[in-house]
C-alpha cells in the first residue's frame, strides 16, 4: 500500500473516487433505504473505472532524488 502521495494526487483521487462515493450515497439516503439498481449509479461507477485506469499509468516521481542548489543553480544525478 502506498504511504506517500502528492498533494496533486491526493486532490486528483478526492475528486474522482471521493465525491463519487459522496453522489452513490446521496442516491441511497434519496431511496429511504430502497434498493438501487446499477443503472442508477452507473455514472459515478463510470466515472471512477476512469480514473482508476489513469492512476495506473501515473508515472513515480523521483521524490527520493537528491537536489543540490548552488548559487540558485539546480544540481541533479545524471541519467546513465
Amino acid at each position: 500500500m502506498a504511504n506517500q502521495i502528492s498533494k496533486d494526487g491526493l486532490k486528483e483521487v478526492l475528486q474522482h473516487v471521493r465525491n463519487p462515493l459522496v453522489s452513490i450515497y446521496d442516491k441511497f439516503q434519496a431511496k429511504g433505504g430502497q434498493k438501487l439498481a446499477f443503472g442508477d449509479i452507473r455514472e459515478e461507477f463510470d466515472w471512477i473505472m476512469t480514473f482508476t485506469k489513469q492512476v495506473e499509468e501515473w508515472q513515480e516521481t523521483g521524490v527520493n532524488d537528491p537536489t543540490v542548489i548552488v548559487n540558485n543553480k539546480i544540481y541533479k544525478p545524471s541519467e546513465n
